[in-house]
């Protein structure tokens, strides 16, 4: 399994070498070769090397697949999910999984990484290749009593292929076009107030010389000043970076990764 540019290479190499694996895990992938050789040979080369031209092409012998990619992830995570499930011929499958918010971060993939596990167990082929006998029972039912997410398989009449993100981010979400206003505003004008205005701070009008506290004042107001302008230029800068890359779309996710990076580990 793979995730991101990582999920793209997963399913490139199950293509290549079908006798070594009988499951794919796509987590997050791009449908077009997005590194590489493959991704800046040209639109020629990239068009044949998409993994659901090359899924349509190749010879099916009885390849799973579970695709996972959210619908609000700018990348088009979800689509290629979309086209490799329109590409795939019988014995091959291609199991989607397109929820409508997750972006491109790990807080998606932590979440839908049991959902990847219960999907590949839920094959009795796997179970007998290990030697073992099969679970019994509905696993999905047993997965999702347990926990597990369930599994988002976006009728076609719900698909907007002709979109690269389908979900559109709510105006004041992190990456929402009303956040990224408030922000570049919010850094303008600190850095108006940093450039222009806080250098005249402690002069007297009269032009005579400032008195010690009128002069330390002025330099502790410039200091936080710059302090705040850095920090609000980096917030812009950030909240931009993210938008353009469709990593987190909700505050809630920046939140949620937040707590798992601070509890790694313990």
């Amino acid at each position: 399994m793979g995730i991101s540019a990582g999920a793209y290479c997963a399913a490139r190499t199950a293509y290549d070498v079908p006798q070594r694996f009988g499951s794919v895990g796509v987590m997050s992938a791009f449908d077009h070769p997005d590194e590489g050789a493959l991704a800046h040979g040209g639109k020629q080369l990239q068009a044949q090397n998409t993994l659901s031209t090359m899924l349509e092409a190749r010879k099916p012998d009885g390849l799973r697949f579970y695709v996972m990619g959210a619908q609000d992830d700018s990348t088009g995570s979800a689509r290629a999910a979309w086209f490799m499930e329109d590409a795939a011929r019988e014995p091959d499958s291609v199991t989607i999984d397109t929820p409508a918010h997750g972006g491109h971060s790990w807080v998606l993939w932590n979440n839908y990484f049991p959902s990847l596990l219960t999907w590949w167990g839920s094959d009795p082929a796997v179970f007998a290749a290990a030697g073992l006998p099969a679970q019994e029972g509905d696993v999905w039912a047993k997965a999702t009593a347990a926990g597990v997410r369930p599994l988002t398989e976006t009728p076609r009449d719900q698909r907007v292929v002709g979109s690269l993100s389908p979900t559109r981010a709510k105006p004041f979400e992190i990456n929402g076009l009303g956040t990224i206003t408030v922000a570049v505003v919010a850094a303008l004008v600190a850095l108006g107030t940093a450039l222009f205005w806080s250098p005249r701070w402690g002069r007297r009008r009269d032009g005579g010389k400032p008195s010690v506290a009128r002069l330390g004042g002025a330099i502790l107001g410039r200091i936080v000043v710059v302090m705040v302008t850095a920090g609000l230029v980096a917030l812009a800068a950030g909240i931009g970076v993210n938008a353009g890359g469709g990593f987190y779309t909700s505050w809630r996710d920046l939140r949620a990764s937040v707590r798992v990076s601070n509890t790694a580990g313990k």
